[in-house]
């Protein structure tokens, strides 16, 4: 943003016992929507590539989903679309507290501060133009969003590395 780097998280139902990931259930009490819209708008309304992505984009930002897990894949189906890469989305039946894939469970938390030892490639610390480089130093790791509305389909190029 115009002011820095700016986390967006979205809110979630408490309930009192552990529940799982597929049941975790969006918020709607605040206006986390209009607010997220808004931030995203003034960061990249003047990016390269805004317009082109703006509408889709804006989808989730318009309408509710129930479930954080649908929200998330709605997103990442989108996401891939627009990068046109053919991808299968699977998931786990059950917990697997260790496992022989790469596990990213625990690398990125809304609580926790990401630091340089979490990146998982260095690559993906390569500068490319963002909205307000003459402000602010290269910022790496921040988002799909940053690389699709600055960097549009070179995007998965840049990605590749």
């Amino acid at each position: 943003t115009a002011n820095g780097k700016l986390d967006l998280s979205i809110p979630v139902k408490k309930i009192n016992t552990k529940e799982l990931i597929k049941d975790v259930e969006i918020s709607y009490t605040e206006n986390w929507q209009i607010n997220h819209w808004r931030a995203i708008t003034s960061a990249y309304k003047n990016s390269p590539y805004f317009e082109f992505f703006e509408e889709e984009i804006n989808y989730f930002y318009s309408n509710e989903f129930k479930f954080l897990l649908e929200y998330n894949t709605e997103q990442l189906k989108l996401i891939l679309k627009l990068l046109k890469v053919k991808k299968d989305i699977s998931f786990t039946t059950t917990f697997e507290k260790e496992t022989t894939l790469t596990d990213h469970r625990n690398t990125i938390h809304p609580k926790i501060e990401f630091t340089k030892d979490k990146i998982v490639a260095s690559k993906l610390n390569t500068p490319y133009y963002q909205t307000f480089e003459s402000k602010f130093k290269f910022q790496p790791n921040l988002s799909i969003l940053d690389l699709l509305f600055n960097k549009g389909l070179e995007t998965v190029e840049y990605l590749k590395g």
